[in-house]
């Protein structure tokens, strides 16, 4: 459901260490303007889970965005804030690692996670710490710090942006804003670049938590670059472009 929600979320918006390599494992289709080719609708997706897709399922219950039907704007924005947060559940922090363990499955081997940034499988038992310094941990997409939230229940858990992700290559995203630097997994400045077939799984997580944790916690999404402490992600119009080119 959550890539229908963002669907509607946007329309209410105006190495210090390499892991390689990895290019060539996951090489999507692009047409001419540089955007993923999708050649089926979301239904005929959970129909047939091809490499490199880590979504298994697509459910939206009947009537969930009726409320938000024939809006537009802030009214709109309003009403997802509103269907967003209605019945919402938390989750301990350390809940967190089976969430993951269960939504970022790897279609073609149970026994993995597949990696967000690296998109690689790795053993779901093997996570990083001194045991495996090449395991995966839990990434906020959202940087934790960006709101000085932390691991607490919320915003600091919320599935909706927490990933399977490697370790180095979370440590080397950091806090980093996402915009477009240099390719895959390169940074400068206040950003850091995901591959081509992140990059819209990463703008729909921004975009959902500014509207879901606005009200709490002040999340805002703009176009700096800024790195501090601040409620706030970056950059909305780079955000908005991958909405477009990873549908």
């Amino acid at each position: 459901a959550f890539q229908f929600l963002c669907f509607w979320i946007f329309a209410s918006f105006f190495p210090w260490c390499e892991v390689g390599p990895y290019e060539g494992y996951l090489a999507p289709e692009v047409n001419a303007e540089g955007g993923i080719v999708v050649k089926y609708t979301p239904k005929e997706y959970v129909q047939q889970v091809q490499e490199g897709q880590h979504m298994k399922s697509v459910g939206i219950p009947e009537g969930y965005y009726q409320s938000a039907v024939g809006l537009q704007g802030p009214q709109l924005r309003n009403a997802l804030a509103a269907i967003v947060t209605s019945n919402y559940k938390s989750y301990s922090y350390g809940h967190v690692w089976n969430m993951l363990r269960q939504a970022d499955s790897h279609p073609l081997n149970q026994e993995q996670v597949w990696q967000l940034y690296v998109e690689t499988g790795y053993s779901k038992e093997s996570t990083y710490g001194k045991a495996d310094w090449n395991g995966w941990n839990r990434e906020h997409v959202w940087a934790k710090s960006h709101g000085d939230f932390g691991t607490r229940m919320g915003p600091g858990t919320d599935g909706h942006h927490m990933r399977a992700a490697n370790g180095r290559e979370n440590s080397k995203r950091n806090k980093m804003n996402f915009c477009s630097v240099d390719g895959p997994r390169t940074r400068a400045g206040g950003c850091y670049e995901p591959p081509l077939s992140s990059k819209g799984d990463v703008s729909r997580s921004i975009l959902y938590m500014s509207l879901r944790w606005a009200k709490e916690y002040e999340l805002h999404v703009d176009s700096l670059e800024i790195t501090d402490k601040s409620p706030r992600m970056g950059k909305l119009d780079e955000l908005l472009n991958w909405n477009n080119l990873d549908p």
